[in-house]
C-alpha cells in the first residue's frame, strides 16, 4: 500500500441534474412531484427520485487482474 503522503484526492463530483452522465445508458436522474397537499397553511411535497446508472467511482485494480475482467 502506498503511503498517504504519495496520494492525492481528486474531486469527481457532478451536480445531480437530469443532464448528469449515466453508466450503460442508465435511467439517469429524474425528480417529479407526486403529490402536493396544503393543510392549514403548511405545504407538504412528496418527491420521487430515480437515480439508476449514475455515480462516479473507480473500481479496485484487482477487478482487472488476471482472469477477473
Amino acid at each position: 500500500m502506498l503511503p498517504l503522503s504519495s496520494s492525492r484526492i481528486i474531486d469527481l463530483t457532478h451536480v445531480i441534474s437530469e443532464d448528469i452522465p449515466t453508466w450503460n445508458e442508465g435511467e439517469g436522474f429524474t425528480q417529479s412531484q407526486i403529490r402536493f397537499i396544503n393543510i392549514t397553511g403548511s405545504n407538504v411535497h412528496q418527491l420521487h427520485f430515480k437515480k439508476a446508472g449514475l455515480g462516479t467511482h473507480f473500481d479496485s485494480a484487482a477487478h482487472f487482474g488476471g482472469d477477473r475482467w
